[in-house]
């Protein structure tokens, strides 16, 4: 497990845990990586390694090491890498739901721990609520497949509802106007007779 670059950071990797300390040039991509890891914390989120520390003056972050990259797993073995894309689907889903996008999906940010069977994103770096990755490694494009299909089944859901809405609506105006025109023939009914 790695993450980061390494012309924005130094890391130092043991057995228990990843350390970043970032230069001067990385700040923000440090503020950006510290949120998530916060974020990750504070939502207990299974998909973000778990942050053990961190010191913002010297822009350092420690993370528990979880595991090995897809990258460093299946080197040269592009059919294991891609049996992995419904994992890694079903936990970048997670992070698109909260609104965000990760924007550097590469098998290097993906890490997997083969003990528990866990799948977990790191290098928040670029992660941002706007979709802005180049896919190099053609991670994403099975992710937006199900995303447009996802869509489209929401619009049908969204437009079924509208018509069962616009029915419910229509059926009540019309006993409405059934029983207001009873109401207006009674009274007139009654105007009748007392005219008599």
């Amino acid at each position: 497990m790695k993450g980061g670059t390494s012309g924005n950071c130094s890391i130092t990797i043991n057995k228990d845990f990843i350390q970043k300390n970032y230069k001067k040039s990385g700040h923000n991509a440090f503020i950006n990586e510290l949120y998530f890891y916060l974020l990750g914390k504070e939502l207990n989120l299974e998909f973000i390694p778990e942050l053990l520390d961190y010191n913002v003056s010297k822009r350092m972050l420690k993370i528990k090491n979880v595991g090995k990259s897809l990258h460093e797993l299946y080197k040269g073995k592009m059919d294991e890498k891609r049996a992995m894309i419904p994992k890694v689907m079903e936990e970048y889903k997670k992070l698109v739901k909260l609104g965000f996008y990760h924007n550097d999906l590469r098998y290097k940010n993906i890490v997997y721990n083969e003990r528990e069977e866990q799948i977990y994103l790191i290098d928040f770096e670029f992660t941002s609520t706007k979709f802005l990755d180049k896919d190099d490694e053609h991670i994403i494009k099975p992710l937006k497949t199900i995303k447009s299909n996802n869509k489209r089944s929401n619009n049908k859901r969204s437009n079924n509802n509208k018509r069962s809405k616009k029915k419910r609506s229509n059926k009540h105006s019309i006993s409405s106007r059934k029983k207001s025109g009873k109401k207006s023939r009674k009274k007139s009914g009654k105007k009748s007779r007392n005219k008599k």
